[in-house]
């Protein structure tokens, strides 16, 4: 839902998003602006156990974000469908400290 509020088409723009075990909507009817994403921050948090959205659907927003020049930190956790403490215990927005965890790539 959070790709969906701060990516729809007409909706204002927001400075960043958190997206948390999301993906990147495709509904009939609804479309994303993607245009002007450079340095927008997006901070994705996804589970590789996550029985309910896989893991890949958070790899393509990354993929997909990137592509269109948005400032995106991708982190995966080694847990089912919830929440990383750590994850969102750091503070991503430009010019924080960096993040006492590892970030984690696929």
């Amino acid at each position: 839902m959070s790709y969906a509020l701060a990516l729809g088409a007409g909706r204002p723009a927001p400075a960043g998003v958190v997206a948390l075990s999301g993906f990147l909507p495709t509904v009939d009817g609804f479309a994303l602006d993607l245009a002007d994403r450079d340095g927008f921050a997006v901070a994705i948090g996804h589970g590789t156990q996550d029985p309910v959205i896989s893991v890949e659907f958070g790899r393509d927003a990354r993929d997909r974000l990137e592509a269109v020049g948005a400032d995106a930190l991708y982190c995966e956790s080694q847990m089912f469908d919830a929440v990383d403490p750590a994850f969102i215990a750091m503070s991503w927005a430009p010019g924080s400290p960096t993040p006492s965890f590892t970030i984690r790539e696929p």
